[in-house]
């Protein structure tokens, strides 16, 4: 009997709609591939494609991961090669879209999610030579870079350590930060790319799961991976209050949450008055 009602939910698990947010199968990969003498970059779920000529597809290689060490991942869970060009893909959760891509260069120009970096008009210019990936974080001999935008100046005193700079690990009480990035090294804590001072004293506050409707989903919505979508992450240092990573205009030492609608509404009070972020 026990197995008959385990069957039973699975085949109804099979019929839910899809506005449950479910996929059965892993969502098609993006693809730099040769067009011409230049590179096509293929978006299976968009309704175009972006062209790329001035790239050349036979020097193009995916830069590696500097968060990484080779020598300690499994072997389930091993990079795949360089040449690999269909790293790229865009995962549909429950609550929220995660892309997931990495840094690519043919030598001349930096890519990220199929589009040339260049930097704003009187910025340095992307520095390909010297640019190093960080998971989403880009670092070179001028700028600092959150998903192919530049953020940050590096150079003199505040030039990043790159010898000590990892990410910053949540203690086992928190779930691990999906909606950001943040780094450090042995002076400063990098969030989302923007330096920030007094890396010790970064902490997390609280989070909350986007999905509000109880653990009773998973029961019917195995294909989803468990805990449900993504979760608000609050966190702060001595000076800078951050939500998902991005920086708030709050003060710490005044600051209170009002109102928590994770993913959507988020409004505090501090010695500014009321405040809302959307």
């Amino acid at each position: 009997m026990q197995y008959r009602n385990l069957f039973c939910l699975f085949s109804l698990s099979l019929l839910l709609p899809p506005a449950w947010g479910c996929r059965l199968s892993e969502s098609p990969h993006n693809v730099y591939q040769r067009q011409g003498s230049g590179v096509v970059y293929l978006q299976p779920e968009e309704e175009n494609n972006l062209s790329l000529p001035e790239v050349n597809f036979k020097r193009l290689r995916r830069l590696p991961n500097s968060l990484i060490n080779p020598a300690t991942q499994d072997e389930w869970d091993r990079e795949p090669p360089l040449t690999d060009l269909t790293t790229d893909h865009v995962h549909t959760g429950a609550q929220a879209i995660f892309p997931h891509f990495s840094y690519y260069s043919d030598g001349r120009v930096i890519l990220y999610g199929g589009k040339i970096m260049r930097n704003p008009p009187g910025t340095p210019s992307v520095d390909v030579a010297s640019f190093r990936a960080f998971g989403k974080i880009g670092v070179d001999k001028n700028s600092l870079y959150y998903e192919g935008k530049r953020t940050d100046d590096n150079g003199g005193e505040n030039r990043v350590n790159l010898q000590s700079l990892r990410k910053v690990e949540f203690s086992s009480q928190w779930k691990p930060d999906l909606m950001g990035l943040t780094l450090r090294d042995d002076r400063f804590l990098y969030v989302e790319g923007h330096r920030l001072s007094d890396p010790d004293s970064f902490t997390v506050l609280a989070q909350k799961p986007w999905d509000q409707r109880g653990k009773f989903s998973a029961t019917f919505n195995p294909c989803v991976a468990v805990p449900f979508g993504p979760w608000d992450t609050l966190a702060r240092t001595r000076t800078k209050i951050m939500l998902n990573g991005e920086l708030l205009d709050a003060d710490p030492e005044t600051f209170s949450v009002v109102r928590w609608l994770p993913g959507s509404l988020w409004t505090w009070r501090d010695k500014n008055g009321l405040q809302r972020y959307v």
